[in-house]
Parts: structure tokens; C-alpha cells; sequence
């Protein structure tokens, strides 16, 4: 056996992904991680920036403004 022989796991291989998915154990490893993912698909967006401190506050008076609210000082 060689290197060559060794199968590296692709993702977006549906045959691949279907031949893990069958493994069970104790007589295999257990896959886990990413087993298939639909090409062109299940790309990672960038998480939008959080608004600062001070612009959810804005947020939050302006939303208790609208409805029937008081405060008691």
C-alpha cells in the first residue's frame, strides 16, 4: 500500500458522503465534521457586524416609545 492508495475525503462527492454516512460503529470510526455540502452551496457568510452599545439602546427607546408604556421615576 502507498500513498497513493489512501482516498481523501472530498465534500462534494455525493458517492463519497453516501459511503461514510453508512459507517457505523464499533467496527468503523465514527464520521463526523462536514460530509457532504452541495457545490456552489453552504458557503460561509461573513457574521454582520453587531450594532455599537449606543444603537441598540436607540433601538430599544424608540420601541418602547410605540406602545403603551410608562415609567415610574
Amino acid at each position: 500500500m502507498s500513498e497513493a492508495d489512501i482516498l481523501v475525503h472530498d465534500e462534494t462527492n455525493r458517492t463519497l458522503a453516501g459511503m461514510l454516512g453508512m459507517l457505523e460503529a464499533p467496527e468503523f470510526p465514527v464520521p463526523f465534521g462536514v460530509i457532504y455540502c452541495e457545490p456552489g452551496e453552504g458557503r460561509v457568510r461573513p457574521a454582520p457586524e453587531a450594532p455599537a452599545p449606543d444603537v441598540l439602546r436607540q433601538r430599544i427607546a424608540k420601541r418602547l416609545r410605540a406602545g403603551h408604556t410608562w415609567f415610574v421615576e
